[in-house]
């Protein structure tokens, strides 16, 4: 199931619902009543552009999502009927959850039967030292939360790796990175104390250095934070 297609056909059916509206709403009144051509030789291409890839994204995802002969040849005929894209999301946005939950289900079994593998070696005596421990922690993590993706209050946010980050701006991480880590960790506490907020900065364990340690958790929105870190090292 292709979920990101899906996106894709119901983001493109929104734009065309528009574009429908436009066409219909202002460029051809202006063109009848105005005796103004300007918006309908403007929007009428754009609008013709849109249509056809409306009915070709929707006869694709027929097969690709799949959304089914029926749902897609509805796609394809609210493509001509003002406001039709908007009614026709409705079902396309209830199918796109349907087949998240079908997605999420089928990783949680995957984990579940992982989990009993590993819970079955300990029963029978088999024990995993620390680094398989972790490893199956992170395939839990990476499995349920692919992408780097966690969940902080409700809202998806995407990690921002430390030595990803510097491999971006020097040939040899290792040598700086404790040092990066030190000052930009600085630069967190700060912001949150700035902000009212609770200084102690998220963790999660890794394993590095032969062992499991606590690592502190980053994220997107501390990529201004990250710049300003490196662009302090580099005085």
């Amino acid at each position: 199931m292709d979920r990101p297609f899906l996106k894709n056909l119901r983001r493109l059916g929104m734009i065309e619902g528009i574009s429908t509206l436009l066409l219909l709403g202002a460029a051809m009144p202006l063109k009848y009543v105005g005796g103004n051509e300007i918006g309908v030789k403007i929007v009428g291409p754009i609008h013709g552009f849109l249509f056809l890839g409306l009915i070709v994204v929707a006869a694709i995802a027929i097969e690709r999502v799949p959304i089914g002969k029926k749902l897609g040849f509805v796609t394809m005929l609210a493509a001509i009927v003002p406001f039709g894209p908007f009614v026709v999301d409705r079902w396309l946005k209830k199918l796109d959850q349907d087949i998240q939950g079908i997605e999420f289900t089928t990783k949680r079994r995957q984990v579940d039967n992982y989990v009993d593998c590993y819970a079955g070696l300990e029963r029978h005596g088999i024990r995993m030292g620390d680094r398989s421990k972790q490893a199956v922690k992170d395939y839990v993590d990476s499995t349920l939360q692919p992408n780097g993706i966690h969940i902080i209050q409700d809202t998806p946010v995407r990690e921002l790796c430390v030595r990803t980050f510097l491999l971006q701006h020097t040939h040899d991480p290792r040598s700086v990175e404790a040092a990066f880590g030190r000052r930009l960790a600085n630069l967190k506490r700060q912001e949150l104390l700035d902000a009212g907020k609770p200084p102690p900065i998220p963790k999660k364990q890794i394993y590095a250095t032969g062992q499991v340690v606590n690592a502190r958790v980053y994220t997107e929105s501390d990529r201004a934070l990250f710049e300003q870190a490196w662009a302090e090292m580099k005085r």
